[in-house]
């Protein structure tokens, strides 16, 4: 469902009627004008999904810590990797 809003002085004011019943909870995406063009395009074209927001927080034992702050430890510095992906200019 989308709603369109206007804010006023502190406000935000429903352009359009909706149907939401008393006291429910709504969750809103703030999107400049450009942003919404663009999503109204992408949406159009049907290039546009919702991505569920379901994330579960894993608890990480100290091994488990320690072994995923080695995959990425060098010797080298880290600039020296960002050059070598960037190749010679």
């Amino acid at each position: 469902m989308e709603i369109r809003a206007i804010y006023e002085k502190g406000v935000l004011k429903l352009i359009d009627p909706v149907e939401l019943e008393e006291g429910q909870q709504v969750k809103l995406t703030l999107l400049t004008t450009t942003e919404n063009d663009f999503v109204k395009r992408l949406a159009e074209a049907d290039l546009l999904a919702e991505i569920p927001e379901i994330f579960e927080e894993v608890e990480l034992s100290d091994e488990e810590l320690d072994r995923i702050g080695k995959l990425f430890a060098s010797d080298r510095p880290v600039e020296d990797d960002i050059d070598e992906d960037r190749g010679e200019f």
